[in-house]
């Protein structure tokens, strides 16, 4: 299937997953943030910009409908829509982005790399989504705020990608600033 046609075919499956399941537009909030990242990484990286488009517009596919383990449910999920769309190779490649974009496994190619740096970056520019995906009504704002602070200081460590860390460097260190209480 040519790319670009593969490539709207999915982002429209994702925007109805994201209607289906959440209150708010999770698709122009994060996960095109996460594509733009990628396509940027890719570029300086040297990496296949298909894999990272595809995999950055499905990582959290499983993840708008409350999976706990989105990441590994996520990777088979990718892997159906995308069977007979592309080579097996390039399947496989985008499932594993998928499965490691939490940055719990060991990343093993620049693809994953990027795919869990696009991510985290996101998460630095838009922490308010973390907010709200985190239930801050249910946890409180103390709760809320330690968890934030755990999870943005854990992904900029894991972050491998000099150059990925230095795009957001300023923004990650504002967002510290405004955590600290």
């Amino acid at each position: 299937m040519e790319y670009k046609k593969l490539v709207k075919e999915i982002e429209k499956y994702v925007k109805n997953e994201v209607k289906k399941f959440l209150a708010y537009d999770v698709f122009e909030e994060h996960i095109n943030h996460v594509r733009n990242y990628a396509i940027k990484l890719a570029k300086i990286y040297k990496a296949d910009k298909e894999v990272v488009e595809i995999a950055a517009l499905l990582h959290d596919i499983a993840h708008m409908k409350k999976h706990e383990h989105h990441d590994l449910v996520g990777a088979e999920i990718a892997k159906k829509i995308l069977k007979s769309k592309l080579s097996n190779e390039k399947i496989e490649l985008i499932a594993k982005c998928v499965k490691n974009h939490r940055g719990k496994y060991k990343r093993e190619t620049i693809e994953e790399d990027i795919i869990f740096c696009a991510d985290v970056m996101s998460h630095i520019n838009g922490f308010l989504n973390l907010i709200y995906s985190g239930g801050v009504e249910k946890k409180g704002l103390t709760q809320t705020r330690d968890r934030l602070k755990k999870e943005i200081n854990w992904a900029w460590k894991k972050m491998n990608l000099l150059k990925a860390k230095k795009m957001v460097k300023n923004r990650y260190k504002s967002v510290i600033t405004l955590l600290k209480n």
